[in-house]
């Protein structure tokens, strides 16, 4: 071997072994400190009745205890889930609902959210079944798969309803996976290492992830609720693309299924008696649902649908806001609902 080749070959032994120290330095910063940034603190009166805390892999959750607001009570369990204690799996079929406001109940008491209105008529029908609901303010598509496979094996759903939907449409300053980045969710990270060969090396996250960190953020923002939701419509990126919104939505399926649940997707009714998405921001996502639901031969229920085929004067009843349905609206939903699940939970009971 010449002299230049072996200069060569020491010069490149001696940059990969430095490559090897970074990335075993980067491992062992990832094991002392998994969380990478600090989150901002929490915030208050968001809504009627709730309270949002930081999470190291969710980026937040609702707040555990129990509040009151505008002659509402909110109680929140350990879970981080809208309720009291969950009781142990055998008790009755479990139905877990994943989305975000609309499933958690903005402005309506427990008992009229769908989730458990929809527990209600089941049992009604001879039907009992453990209410367990996920549904979080705020919540995108992304949250939601990562919170499933958090609380998943401890949850043991028998069937998982995904409702994820207007989270992911608005628009701020920021991407949802931008956000699991810059903060070092290990969530994210897990999924990242699934996806993407590069995201196997800690390395990589790391310098990823502090690159993200020198994008400013705006100081009368926080980097939890404000910039994820206090975007201004028609202002800065979705939250999370349509690709993203399916990519997601088959994740929880997948999730669901290895879980031994059945998947159901639920597509919210879009408020059309004032402001609301156009069709063509709108549409993309709600068809995520029902394509997903069919490649896969679940059921999909469609709100959206169902409502447009109702006057003014219903859909005012049926409405809080632009996207929150009232006490009179979740009902409905329940309505729709309560047959599909009676099928779905039949079926599973059949093929055990």
């Amino acid at each position: 071997m010449t002299p230049t080749r072996r200069r060569l070959l020491f010069s490149a032994i001696a940059v990969l072994g430095a490559l090897l120290l970074l990335e075993l330095g980067a491992r062992a910063v990832q094991l002392v400190a998994p969380r990478l940034f600090v989150v901002a603190p929490n915030q208050e009166g968001i809504g009627p009745g709730v309270s949002l805390e930081p999470d190291p892999e969710l980026l937040f959750r609702s707040r555990p205890g129990t509040s009151r607001s505008e002659q509402i009570q909110v109680e929140v369990n350990d879970l981080g889930m809208r309720g009291g204690v969950v009781p142990p799996p055998g008790v009755a079929p479990r139905v877990m609902f994943l989305g975000d406001s609309s499933v958690f109940g903005w402005g309506v008491s427990r008992d009229e959210a769908f989730p458990w209105a929809t527990g209600r008529r089941l049992g009604r029908d001879g039907q009992p079944v453990v209410t367990l609901n996920a549904g979080t303010p705020g919540y995108s598509s992304a949250q939601s798969r990562f919170q499933l496979e958090k609380l998943g094996k401890t949850l043991a759903p028998d069937v998982v309803v995904i409702a994820s939907l207007w989270s992911d449409m608005m628009r701020t300053g920021w991407r949802d996976r931008e956000l699991f980045e810059r903060f070092g969710s290990p969530a994210h990270a897990q999924a990242l290492r699934r996806q993407e060969t590069l995201a196997s090396s800690a390395l990589f996250v790391l310098l990823r992830a502090r690159v993200l960190s020198l994008r400013p953020v705006p100081e009368n923002q926080f980097v939890l609720w404000d910039t994820v939701i206090g975007g201004k419509d028609g202002a800065g990126a979705t939250r999370a693309t349509a690709a993203d919104h399916r990519a997601n939505l088959e994740a929880m399926a997948d999730t669901a299924e290895s879980l031994g649940a059945r998947p159901i997707f639920l597509i919210l009714p879009a408020n059309r008696l004032g402001e609301h998405p156009p069709d063509e921001v709108l549409l993309p996502y709600q068809d995520n649902h029902r394509e997903v639901a069919a490649a896969r031969g679940a059921l999909c229920v469609d709100m959206d649908t169902r409502w447009r085929e109702h006057g003014d004067a219903t859909l005012s009843r049926w409405f809080m806001d632009r996207v929150h349905p009232s006490a009179e609206g979740h009902a409905d939903i329940a309505d729709a609902l309560a047959p599909v699940l009676a099928q779905t939970l039949g079926e599973r009971a059949a093929d055990r």
